[in-house]
């Protein structure tokens, strides 16, 4: 009787032991930006974009500063673009509106920040400029 007693305490602590793992946790939804938010660009990391507070655009553009030429604009129609961009590199589920073009060194672009107002407009809330 107590060597079945000692098998069982022995099964129920390996039972115990074995803990299941947590569920992996689900990132919290990005809240819509609003104006102003402080843009930054490190030319030296592709250039990599980022802007506080942590929010999500759903417009962003990278011209130069005359606004004569366009580089590249992503723009999502459903969900929102996280702070943390590199340039040329699609966020999931973002397609390229225009470019990536190649960024030429020394001059100098702008990015604009933006939320969809409608189908062929957005409402700025944030832009930056970076010499590459």
């Amino acid at each position: 009787m107590r060597r079945i007693a000692s098998c069982l305490l022995t099964l129920s602590v390996a039972a115990c032991g074995e803990a299941t793992q947590p569920a992996p946790a689900h990132p919290k939804p990005l809240v819509t930006c609003t104006a102003p938010l402080d843009v930054q660009v490190d030319p030296r990391a592709g250039p990599r974009i980022t802007w506080s507070p942590s929010c999500g655009a759903t417009y962003l553009e990278v011209s130069s500063l005359d606004n004569r030429q366009t580089f590249w604009i992503i723009r999502g129609d459903t969900g929102k673009i996280a702070s943390g961009v590199t340039y040329g590199v699609n966020p999931p589920d973002y397609a390229p509106r225009i470019g990536p073009l190649p960024l030429e060194p020394g001059q100098w672009y702008g990015v604009r920040l933006g939320i969809m107002v409608d189908e062929e407009s957005y409402a700025l809330v944030g832009e930056g400029v970076f010499q590459r």
